[in-house]
């Protein structure tokens, strides 16, 4: 991942478009599932059918769906800003949400080696499991 420009114990990257500024700092980063559930409108640059794969899978060993997570970023430059073209979105318009590289050690964050979606991609938990990374 030597592309991707990890900041290890700097800072975790959310990717979201400029539009979606106001209700990230009026609600917080909410998950999909909080977003559908409050109703809130966002502008989506997710690709429905990855979308409809991701609701669909657990992380291994819990009943949390891919759309109970925020999606965030080890690395600054993810596949996804390069895929959000794909859906008529131009990457001026994309902003990235900095969030403290601490919350790796929270009860309730994971991360993948991959994409999280990929079979073959490892679920980690943990500042411990990042040797593992």
């Amino acid at each position: 991942m030597a592309y991707s420009l990890i900041q290890i114990n700097r800072c975790i990257f959310h990717l979201t478009h400029v539009q979606n500024v106001s209700s990230i700092l009026k609600n917080g980063i909410l998950s999909k599932n909080q977003i559908r559930t409050k109703k809130i409108k966002i502008n989506d640059v997710s690709h429905e059918n990855i979308q409809d794969r991701r609701a669909n899978i657990l992380i291994p060993e819990t009943n949390i769906s891919l759309h109970d997570c925020v999606p965030m970023f080890l690395g600054a430059r993810p596949p996804m800003l390069y895929a959000v073209i794909g859906k008529g979105f131009e990457q001026k318009d994309m902003v990235y949400v900095i969030v403290d590289w601490n919350i790796i050690g929270k009860a309730n964050v994971w991360y993948t080696n991959g994409n999280a979606s990929s079979r073959g991609t490892n679920f980690f938990h943990g500042k411990i499991d990042l040797k593992k990374y």
